[in-house]
């Protein structure tokens, strides 16, 4: 019997106060409302180990972005994340070349690569936006003939507007 009052293990982090280690986290609101600077912010910091608005990044490390979005104008606002915090090129930070549709065993296949070609098993995974990267869902990892989910083995941040919402995960968390 679970029980609201009973203690619980301690948190554990990725960004202190910020965001848990371990779960799907989405950042969901109305457009133009800095969502995905939000993300790439929070992405710079776990990729360079830097603060995050004066909170401790507890677990740094690589990061990957999945873009549904601009991908020039993605580079371009990381550029600037990196430069406001005298960061150069060393980051373990990369934008993959393209979206990805789960839906599609190639595309998911693609993504596990991708993930692969770090050193490390990625930190943290952003995904903006899930619309435009999954159809509007993110139910089909861990689908039955699909990857299984904890093989991707990071923590992932989606980036949602609040006018793409049918079907969508909605804010909350999931242990990867």
């Amino acid at each position: 019997r679970a029980d609201v009052w009973d203690d619980d293990p301690a948190t554990k982090w990725l960004i202190q106060d910020v965001i848990e280690d371990g779960v799907i986290a989405e950042i969901w609101g109305e457009s133009g409302t800095l969502k995905t600077f939000i993300a790439l912010d929070m992405a710079v910091s776990v990729a360079s180990g830097v603060n995050y608005h004066g909170e401790e990044v507890r677990r740094a490390g690589p990061v990957l972005i999945i873009p549904g979005e601009g991908r020039q104008g993605l580079k371009k606002r990381v550029r600037v994340l990196c430069q406001k915090r005298g960061l150069g090129r060393d980051i373990k930070l990369r934008i993959a070349n393209r979206p990805v549709m789960l839906v599609k065993d190639d595309q998911a296949v693609w993504l596990l690569k991708e993930i692969g070609d770090f050193d490390t098993p990625p930190a943290l995974i952003v995904v903006a936006t899930l619309a435009r990267n999954f159809g509007g869902t993110l139910v089909v990892i861990g689908d039955a003939g699909r990857p299984d989910r904890r093989q991707v083995r990071g923590r992932v941040v989606v980036v949602q507007d609040a006018g793409d919402v049918a079907g969508v995960l909605r804010a909350g968390a999931d242990p990867v």
